[in-house]
């Protein structure tokens, strides 16, 4: 398999859609979901590689939804918090509920392609 199945949980439409043809873009599979109980059953039946959430439009801290996902995934799958604040306590939050890595709003392209260039590396 030469592509990684990303999985987009946010509420935005044009950034889901600026996401999503980047991640096609590069190479990648990618499924967008707006609730948070539709983006766990979609990593059920088709575990992702990568599962970004927008943090700006979620309405919760993340930690359950990290909690699901692991477990849906089998704890495979890596997971990325976006943010609109760069702070350190932001960061700090974001690690707490369980995410691995962060990305602020707004996404450079190119730092997403390097993601997950190295993610496909790591995953694959």
């Amino acid at each position: 398999m030469g592509f990684l199945r990303v999985l987009l949980l946010t509420g935005e439409r044009e950034f889901a859609s600026a996401f999503s043809a980047l991640v096609r873009a590069f190479g990648h599979e990618v499924e967008v979901h707006d609730h948070e109980p539709a983006a766990i059953e979609a990593a059920r039946n088709l575990p992702p590689h990568v599962v970004f959430v927008d943090q700006t439009t979620s309405s919760s801290d993340g930690r359950e939804l990290c909690r699901e996902v692991r477990v849906a995934t089998n704890d495979r799958a890596q997971l990325v918090a976006i943010t609109v604040d760069t702070s350190s306590d932001q960061l700090s939050a974001c690690r707490e509920a369980g995410f691995d890595f962060r990305f602020s709003r707004p996404l450079v392209a190119g730092e997403l392609e390097r993601f997950l260039a190295v993610s496909k590396k790591d995953l694959l």
